[in-house]
């Protein structure tokens, strides 16, 4: 790591926004074209650079870099975008499989009853994630599907930049995914 790198970090972890900026700036085109050679959807790809980039600020204190920053970026834009493929291939999977189960269920001898069973648990599963949520993020999350709230809009109202309103939405999603994906696998 050069003696320019190891100042711009020591200020960054000491939590100056100059220096986050800084970094941002330097490092944020490279790795979103390098997200993208690896995850086929921009938008995706994009939430992916700036959840690194979120979690890089919240874990400053505590980050250590042996390699170079750049390196480091890079290791983690990897790491993100294959656990996002992964999570997706897990989604896809499962979307397929509450396919089979929903159709399974509208068969003349379950139809009515245990169609609704399995709707009101659905529901009630969605509705548990929902609520183990950080609270801003779910907050966020909510307004986002109440259909009245633009993300301009949920970023004003949170004093927040309209990037962090998508990271939250994504990152509520992955989890709602990930949750539904273990409770259909149960059924």
């Amino acid at each position: 790591m050069s003696k320019v790198e190891e100042i711009l970090l020591k200020r960054f972890r000491d939590g100056d926004m100059d220096a986050f900026e800084q970094l941002f700036r330097s490092y944020h085109p490279t790795l979103l074209f390098y997200a993208r050679s690896i995850v086929p959807d921009n938008t995706a790809a994009e939430d992916i650079i700036h959840d690194l980039f979120l979690n890089l600020w919240d874990k400053r204190k505590m980050l250590i870099i042996h390699t170079s920053v750049r390196a480091y970026l890079i290791k983690g834009t990897r790491n993100r975008c294959l656990n996002y493929l992964r999570n997706e291939k897990i989604r896809i999977s499962g979307e397929q499989l509450s396919e089979e189960i929903i159709e399974s269920l509208y068969t003349p001898i379950s139809e009515g009853i245990l169609g609704r069973i399995f709707a009101d648990e659905l529901r009630e599963q969605i509705s548990k994630i929902i609520e183990e949520l950080p609270e801003k993020r779910k907050s966020i999350f909510l307004l986002s599907r109440s259909g009245s709230y633009s993300i301009k809009d949920i970023a004003r109202k949170f004093n927040i930049s309209e990037n962090t309103v998508k990271t939250q939405i994504f990152r509520s999603l992955q989890k709602i995914r990930a949750e539904l994906g273990k409770f259909l696998t149960l059924l």
